[in-house]
């Protein structure tokens, strides 16, 4: 099958050092990247950036406008809401495929099953494209596509969530004189409680993580969700 990556920002670079052994082409405008030899695709990632706040999906409606593919793969964060106005935008069969890696340790060094949301026949063909690219112990879950793209809101959202909680009991241990890095090690002693996301950084306790900063205000001002605005308003949301 041919296969070309549309847009090779961070995640665009991560997912062709993940499928590199069946050689996708690239393509992004924006950074000059241009090894297209098709002028058809058999499979299409499209892994363009989405504004922050909003999630707005032009890029990505300009990705699958301006290639030729018979499916494409949608990487890029898409609101639950904006999907069907992508899958009627196009008349190619469109999945959605939540993307988890990210810049910190907790984010690349753990391996993540591939997560496919759409259409059963049209995930099985993505599937057996990539399976030469993973060992036979990797994992693929076909679900809905709302329910994959809700599940990478819902992951981020949880994270920060647990971050905040652990910034605060981080003022907490200060104000009392108790070692925070004791607490967090006697506190992650618990099996209910993995160490991701407990460690604080003192100068940086209202967070401008890069994902969080832009997904925790989109979903929660499109699902108008008071608890999500409440943890999105608490830290500073990049706006570059």
């Amino acid at each position: 099958m041919t296969t070309v990556i549309i847009g090779y920002g961070f995640i665009g670079t991560h997912l062709y050092k993940e499928l590199e052994f069946i050689k996708p082409d690239i393509y992004d405008k924006y950074n000059g990247v241009d090894t297209r030899k098709f002028e058809h695709y058999d499979i299409a990632w499209v892994c363009v950036p989405t504004p922050y706040d909003t999630c707005e999906i032009d890029e990505v409606l300009n990705a699958i406008k301006e290639n030729d593919a018979d499916i494409f793969v949608i990487k890029s964060t898409v609101l639950p809401s904006k999907i069907e106005k992508i899958k009627q935008s196009t008349k190619s069969k469109v999945i959605f495929c939540p993307e988890f890696y990210g810049r910190s340790k907790d984010s690349t060094t753990f391996n993540h099953e591939t997560i496919l949301g759409g259409d059963r026949e049209v995930c099985d063909k993505v599937i057996t494209s990539i399976q030469p690219c993973f060992n036979g112990n990797h994992k693929y879950l076909v679900t809905t596509d709302k329910t994959a793209m809700l599940l990478k809101y819902m992951s981020n959202a949880f994270m920060l969530t647990k971050q905040t909680f652990c910034n605060q009991f981080y003022l907490i241990a200060e104000s009392m004189g108790v070692s925070y890095n004791e607490l967090r090690d006697l506190l992650i002693l618990d099996p209910r409680i993995t160490g991701v996301r407990t460690t604080v950084n003192p100068d940086e306790l209202r967070l401008k993580h890069h994902c969080h900063s832009k997904d925790i205000p989109a979903i929660a001002n499109d699902t108008n969700n008071e608890f999500l605005k409440f943890i999105a308003s608490y830290h500073e949301v990049i706006t570059k």
